[in-house]
């Protein structure tokens, strides 16, 4: 495992702790590591996997493979695969939900006054709605009036799915939401 961060090493003091047996390796040796044929990350560093030469699986710690699938040096044969975590839902919405928080509440901004010392109002979006009616408009779940249509969102790009090795080959499932949503097996 690349100990990469705090995140990464709760789940390697996690594994440690549900198989003490395993031989983990944190600190890779100078030159080819031929011991090494499991990798978590969240992604190869340049040159990595070309160290690796007993390599057979890369197993990303984060929400998608992609981190892995750039190495350019990682050989077609390795499987890439991502460790599922039922917290990780959770969390993803966390930082959704932050993010969100930080755009329509002016939050860099706040935070550049504090850094300067200043305390200047900022308007911020329906901050205050006191003095105004309260809503009674209601509509059925996904059908409020939004410009952002759900499909606008979508076309942002397409999602990595499972992966599978044939033959030479590393295979993955996308679907891509500008093709309805189509989901297409692709390769490497």
């Amino acid at each position: 495992m690349l100990l990469t961060s705090e995140f990464v090493t709760a789940r390697f003091q996690a594994l440690r702790e549900k198989a003490p047996y395993l031989d983990i390796v944190t600190e890779l040796a100078p030159g080819p590591n031929e011991e090494i044929d499991v990798v978590f990350a969240f992604k190869l560093p340049d040159g990595l996997a070309s160290r690796l030469p007993n390599l057979k699986m890369a197993s990303s710690v984060g929400a998608g493979a992609d981190g892995l699938l750039q190495a350019k040096d990682l050989p077609r044969s390795v499987r890439v695969t991502r460790a599922a975590d039922p917290g990780l839902g959770f969390s993803m919405a966390q930082i959704v939900t932050a993010h969100i928080l930080q755009h329509f509440r002016s939050l860099p901004m706040m935070a550049a006054q504090q850094r300067a010392g200043q305390w200047k109002r900022l308007l911020l979006p329906e901050a205050d709605c006191a003095h105004k009616e309260p809503m009674k408009q209601t509509h059925q779940p996904g059908a409020w009036p939004s410009p952002l249509s759900a499909n606008l969102l979508a076309q942002a790009g397409s999602s990595l799915m499972r992966s599978q090795p044939m033959g030479d080959d590393l295979w993955w499932e996308e679907v891509r939401p500008s093709v309805g949503g189509l989901k297409r097996w692709v390769n490497r």
